[in-house]
């Protein structure tokens, strides 16, 4: 994760030369993840107790996305 670089160099030989050609691969260390901690957060059952079932679960996950 630090990342880094390499570099390869091929010799290639034939009758009438050398040839030596290189390439370098370079692997760019990635950003440093940041956060922030949610804090604990506590809410009453009730609170989501509907008759449509569809409402009172709207109702818990707009709660949970706005602790999140």
């Amino acid at each position: 994760c630090t990342g880094g670089t390499v570099t390869i160099t091929w010799t290639i030989d034939d009758i009438c030369e050398t040839f030596t050609p290189q390439a370098t691969y370079t692997l760019t260390q990635p950003q440093v993840v940041s956060y922030t901690s949610p804090s604990d957060d506590t809410a009453d059952a009730c609170e989501f107790d509907n008759a449509d079932p569809t409402a009172a679960q709207n109702a818990l996950d707009a709660d949970i996305a706005a602790w999140v």
